[in-house]
């Protein structure tokens, strides 16, 4: 079904219902295994490549009463599997889309969905919206929809240039950008799309490219009880190869893997009107904006700024690049970052912790290195750009920057394996449990051959309380989705490794 991603090449990026019995896997005997009467591939992720993300046809998440949903994307339709008592029922809802193009759906604290879709603008009609939000009752009845053409997370920037052609695929003093290329144009491209909800707020970040060609990521921010959409200061990674959002206060955080504005994972704390501090000089000053952008300084816009969210970004893990790189435009080489996003996930409301894996070094051994998975536990609010900004311990220093000519540390940085090249990672993935520890999931290979799903358990302070164990041998995780967690266990929706089946795992957490 799905072939193994290491054997992928870096391409350059120019840029139903019927329940049956519960079993429980004989390969584990905390793992649990519900088999539904739906049939779709959700193990694969369309547009994936060796270090970037796709679009699944599958994800899971949590309805109002926290039972897990699944939900798999048809060509007209979104259907969605409910459970009860960890069960599936058998009657499934069926949400008709917007548009053509999946990217994601959850559940809001009302039983109300939220499905994102998107289509493709084939003319240079920079208005045309091209990204949607759409609101469906818990019967699947369609209330609301509202539609974007990518400059949602552009505030106070002038021009069209930066509006969405294709979905998917950043005060009081303002800046304004002159062009017309910096809007998008192909959904989900070199990259993903992930939902999340948080009061009164739907936010979507986003991958897609642009009018100009260029790829990054986008955020579309919807009030979900007036279905408008939300100002946003500048929120712009590129490029941007994957794109996580969960809640976090009363704002999201965000997360993004750049190859060069900025060449890092980068988290983004997005604030409500009047909790942040608008658009301040050290950001204009130390922002590495694109060789096009024209940077303006506008303070006509203070009406406006005033209720605009703020995106305050931070970098906390880069890497290495040969020197002078980009001035080569060797885009091959800038796009290999030597990593790959897992995701970030809330522990309490003091931390956060990203996961994903990378070549340990910030030099030239990167190139020869093996992918190892690492743990970043951290405080959002706090500067990460020193050691005091993390729970967790560890140090990675060297070059980075899109000419690899900057000296860098990461900090709190926990490595999780130290696996020879005989074993490859694949999917990591991350979720917080109710006691603040945190479960992670990914895929291993050995030689090339599939071995099957593995989970670590690390708690607040990033010690390990649970060894690297052997979950399944024939179940896959879904790719670029994150993980659930209720009532005490893990959740996700997975093929296993023949056939088309998709089964509800449930992995109880001691």
């Amino acid at each position: 079904m799905r072939k193994y991603a290491g054997m992928r090449s870096i391409a350059c990026l120019a840029i139903c219902g019927v329940l049956m019995t519960s079993m429980v896997s004989p390969e584990a005997a905390t793992l649990k295994v519900q088999k539904t009467n739906q049939k779709h591939n959700i193990a694969t992720a369309k547009g994936s490549y060796a270090n970037w993300d796709g679009i699944s046809d599958g994800t899971q998440f949590l309805d109002n009463q926290g039972n897990v949903c699944i939900a798999y994307n048809t060509k007209s339709n979104i259907v969605i599997v409910k459970t009860k008592n960890g069960k599936p029922v058998k009657k499934t809802i069926t949400l008709k889309k917007k548009s053509s193009v999946f990217g994601d759906v959850t559940c809001d604290s009302d039983g109300n969905f939220y499905v994102v879709t998107g289509k493709t603008n084939k003319t240079n009609n920079t208005e045309t919206k091209t990204i949607f939000v759409s609101k469906y009752d818990a019967n699947g009845k369609l209330l609301a929809s509202v539609g974007n053409n990518g400059s949602s997370s552009l505030a106070h920037y002038n021009g069209d240039s930066f509006y969405t052609q294709t979905p998917f695929d950043g005060g009081n003093c303002d800046i304004a950008v002159n062009g017309d290329s910096f809007y998008t144009q192909t959904p989900f491209d070199g990259g993903n799309c992930d939902i999340a909800v948080n009061g009164d707020y739907v936010a979507v970040n986003y991958a897609r490219k642009m009018y100009s060609g260029h790829q990054s990521n986008s955020l579309f921010l919807v009030n979900r009880k007036t279905m408008q959409k939300e100002s946003v200061e500048r929120y712009y990674n590129s490029h941007s190869f994957a794109q996580r959002v969960v809640p976090w206060g009363e704002g999201f955080l965000l997360a993004s893997e750049g190859d060069c504005y900025d060449r890092a994972f980068t988290v983004s704390e997005l604030k409500m009107p009047g909790t942040g501090d608008g658009i301040s000089d050290d950001l204009i000053n130390n922002t590495d904006f694109p060789d096009d952008w024209e940077i303006i300084y506008d303070n006509t816009y203070s009406d406006e700024a005033s209720k605009t969210w703020t995106c305050d970004s931070q970098n906390i893990f880069l890497f290495w690049i040969s020197k002078g790189a980009f001035d080569r435009y060797d885009m091959y080489e800038v796009n290999d970052n030597f990593a790959r996003m897992g995701g970030i996930a809330t522990g309490d409301v003091h931390n956060a912790a990203m996961v994903a894996i990378s070549a340990p070094s910030l030099s030239s051994k990167a190139k020869k290195e093996n992918q190892q998975l690492f743990i970043q536990i951290f405080d959002p609010n706090a500067d990460l750009t020193t050691a005091n900004g993390y729970i967790t311990s560890g140090t990675r220093s060297g070059l980075s920057g899109k000419n690899g000519d900057e000296n860098v540390t990461d900090y709190g940085v926990k490595w999780l394996t130290n696996y020879n090249k005989t074993y490859t990672i694949e999917n990591p993935q991350v979720v917080a449990t109710d006691a603040g520890n945190y479960v992670i999931l990914f895929e291993r290979y050995k030689k090339y051959s599939y071995q099957g799903v593995y989970a670590i358990v690390v708690d607040a302070k990033g010690n390990v309380i649970q060894k690297t164990k052997k979950l399944a041998a024939s179940a896959y995780l879904t790719p670029s989705r994150m993980p659930v967690y209720s009532k005490g266990k893990v959740w996700w929706a997975g093929n296993k490794t023949k056939g088309t089946d998709i089964y509800i795992y449930s992995y109880a957490v001691k």
